[in-house]
């Protein structure tokens, strides 16, 4: 009877573990990237599986990992690291590590420990050296200074909320990768996880999914936004509503803190133009609940915008005013924009298209 809860929630484990391992790979060959920490359960997992693999067998001349669990102190880490190099003492390995690209895996590294001293000899060295240690102890990844932090806990909450709201589509083998690679842009913020699943719901083109990861990891606004990560997704949603974007973009600048009446709303949709007829606004308003740029209230009868995404809608679109982005991403174009659109765009986005 139970069997089915629990296998979803190996499958959710085994995605942050994925994640976890991707996120590895993207960084282990950063220079500036020595110390990386993973703290959660299945830390030992993630150490396990990226030290076979063959591009970190291909880096490193020496990989090894370490049970640091009865460790209580850096001497006993050193002379573990020594054991496994076949010392009997850290003296008498420190030359050949000083002058060895090494990977050291630490796991379930203890409390007590003074972690900032983990590695102080090694990490000088001109060859590429780095530490990975896992811990499930607060107290120790509070203590530690990384270059690097991985929590478990975290990619997992965001896995979570991303299945929730996109559905079974994540597990499908064709998109999990690129599911693991959306989550993972999202950094953490559940609001764009949210955002992004619910944008992506029932989609079954790669395209679009690839176009999905390629906008969340646009950097072309860092200076000018407050929040990347929320600007990227919305800008992926609102690539998707069409005509609604218009509809989006009036209650952006015109709702309050206090919502307002659906009917009246409509209403003022009507009047300017934006929709036609009751029943298209009232479709427009019941997607963008679906969406998670509106939420209903008094019973359905009122929405509002939450103060987050309202406030990053109103930078986007004044920026809009002052500087023309044309973001045709993912619409599986087959020919370019006309000259008109290429004129008056200062920058433009076409990847993933025919």
């Amino acid at each position: 009877m139970n069997a089915e809860p629990k296998r979803h929630d190996e499958k959710l484990h085994n995605l942050a573990v994925d994640f976890a391992i991707s996120q590895i790979l993207q960084d282990i060959e950063n220079p500036e990237v020595l110390r990386i920490r993973i703290s959660g359960r299945d830390g030992r997992r993630v150490t396990s599986a990226v030290k076979y693999l063959p591009q970190i067998q291909k880096m490193f001349s020496i990989i090894i990992q370490v049970d640091a669990s009865s460790c209580l102190n850096i001497r006993t880490i050193e002379e573990n690291i020594a054991a496994h190099l076949g010392f009997s003492t850290w003296e008498g390995c420190r030359l050949l590590l000083e002058n060895t690209s090494i990977l050291i895996f630490l796991d379930d590294i203890h409390e007590e420990i003074d972690l900032y001293e983990v590695g102080s000899i090694l990490l000088n060295s001109k060859n590429i050296q780095k530490i990975v240690c896992t811990t499930t102890y607060e107290q120790v990844y509070r203590r530690m200074v990384v270059d690097l932090e991985i929590r478990l806990e975290d990619h997992l909450l965001s896995w979570e909320l991303f299945y929730l709201n996109a559905g079974k589509i994540v597990h499908s083998k064709g998109f999990q990768h690129t599911a693991t690679d959306v989550v993972g842009k999202c950094c953490g913020h559940l609001l764009a996880v949210v955002l992004m699943a619910r944008a992506l719901k029932m989609v079954s083109g790669a395209i679009i999914w690839d176009s999905a990861s390629c906008i969340l990891g646009l950097s072309y606004r860092v200076d000018q936004m407050k929040d990347r990560v929320l600007c990227n997704a919305l800008t992926f949603v609102l690539g998707h509503l069409g005509s609604a974007k218009e509809c989006v973009k009036y209650s952006a600048f015109h709702l309050g803190r206090e919502g307002i009446n659906k009917i009246h709303l409509i209403m003022e949709w009507i009047g300017l133009a934006l929709v036609i007829t009751f029943d298209e606004g009232e479709k427009i308003v019941q997607d963008l609940i679906n969406a998670f740029l509106f939420e209903g209230f008094q019973d359905g009868c009122s929405v509002r915008m939450q103060d987050e995404i309202r406030e990053v809608l109103v930078d986007m679109f004044r920026l809009e005013i002052n500087t023309h982005f044309l973001l045709l991403g993912g619409r599986e174009l087959s020919k370019a924009p006309n000259e008109e659109a290429w004129k008056e765009a200062s920058e433009i986005h076409l990847m993933n298209n025919k």
